[in-house]
């Protein structure tokens, strides 16, 4: 996966990283010398500063969400045909599958995900599931197309019986063209 931290965190992480260190010289010259406590105490406010911007541009230090919350926003970021990353917070969409990117197939969903989604907001119904570090959902534009349903009716990616489990896509697939890639066991 490429690199994905943005350089003002980074940046803002490498100074806290550096005022901590600082700090700890600090501390070790204290125990030492139990001298001018002041230098120290000076550097706190400054250091939950920078802590805390690096927390609020950061949005994976936001605890996770809740079943009956929804998640709504700007999609930041487009992993592959069925994870999307919405205000930075990865969201695979539920009761689809796509093909893996470096696929034929999968590189087309992908690159379809990533025009259809382009700097536009989504808000995204919230399963309470987790699947590796993503939360998971189903996603709708603004103008209420869902996400997994044009990817399907497309025929890029594949209704996952086992995570559609009211059956919001069963219609749409039997209307889209076959699913050609690969289904996982896990599906049917």
């Amino acid at each position: 996966m490429p690199f994905d931290h943005d350089l003002p965190t980074l940046g803002l992480a490498a100074l806290a990283l550096l005022i901590l260190l600082s700090l700890l010289r600090q501390l070790v010259q204290i125990a030492w010398r139990m001298s001018r406590p002041r230098r120290l105490v000076r550097h706190v406010p400054l250091l939950l500063v920078l802590v805390g911007l690096a927390v609020a541009l950061r949005p994976d230090f936001v605890p996770p969400l809740a079943a009956s919350e929804g998640l709504t926003g700007r999609v930041t970021h487009v992993r592959d045909g069925d994870t999307v990353e919405v205000a930075g917070q990865p969201v695979r969409l539920n009761g689809l599958t796509c093909d893996e990117r470096g696929t034929p197939l999968g590189e087309r969903a992908d690159a379809a995900m990533r025009r259809l989604v382009a700097g536009r907001r989504v808000a995204c119904d919230l399963t309470g599931a987790r699947s590796y570090d993503r939360l998971v959902g189903r996603c709708r534009l603004d103008d209420g197309r869902d996400l997994g349903a044009v990817m399907i009716e497309a025929g890029l990616c594949g209704r996952c019986a086992a995570y559609d489990r009211d059956g919001a896509y069963v219609s749409v697939a039997r209307r889209a063209e076959p699913f050609a890639g690969e289904m996982p066991g896990y599906c049917s």
